[in-house]
């Protein structure tokens, strides 16, 4: 289930908009390694939950020009199915709100608002606040190819990843003068100074 995908081990909820936000990262990825048709079809499936993104719009015709003759490349099937079921199955759902004094809280800020009944719209404008789609687009990493040095395999434990190239020199400087002022030694707690546990302690 999609649910449990949009899960992260510890959390009880799932990641808010995960499907939109899984291919908006992916057609970037794949254009930064110049994978340009798999970066338009991710693009193409992307806009099947915001079809009128502007900025995933123009990317999608820079991919494709990048890409050049061949074969079209079309948004995923599956993907297409699963927004097709979803939205008939929420017509429903608000067919029932409408009419049969239900209550339904959509999980998806992507539902089109031609399908929510006026009452339900008006009370869905006061729960969320009034935001630009496009201002919501993460974009590329604001920082230039930063590379894996080491993985989760490497540092022993899952969600666990080394990056360098994250910040330049001279920020990475800064932050070692503030720690340097601010900061102060031991773990932070209870005072001590050392911060490892009493098992991760090193001896030569």
């Amino acid at each position: 289930r999609s649910s449990d995908l949009a899960t992260k081990p510890g959390r009880r909820s799932a990641i808010n908009d995960f499907l939109p936000s899984l291919f908006d990262l992916l057609h970037f990825a794949y254009a930064s390694v110049s994978e340009w048709r798999s970066a338009a079809e991710c693009a193409q499936t992307y806009l099947l939950f915001y079809p009128h993104s502007d900025t995933v719009t123009e990317r999608l015709r820079e991919y494709q020009r990048a890409a050049g003759e061949g074969p079209e490349t079309a948004a995923r099937e599956d993907v297409r199915a699963y927004v097709q079921r979803s939205l008939t199955e929420k017509s429903l759902i608000y067919y029932a709100v409408e009419n049969l004094e239900l209550t339904f809280d959509d999980p998806d800020p992507w539902t089109p608002e031609d399908l929510i009944p006026e009452a339900a719209r008006e009370r869905l404008r006061k729960l969320r606040p009034e935001e630009d789609e496009d201002d919501l687009q993460r974009g590329p990493p604001p920082y230039s190819r930063p590379t894996v040095t080491q993985d989760s395999r490497q540092l022993n434990g899952s969600q666990r990843v080394l990056l360098d190239g994250v910040l330049t020199e001279e920020e990475c400087g800064f932050l070692l003068r503030l720690a340097r002022v601010a900061g102060g030694s031991g773990d932070g707690y209870r005072g001590r100074r050392s911060p490892h546990t009493p098992h991760e302690i090193g001896r030569a």
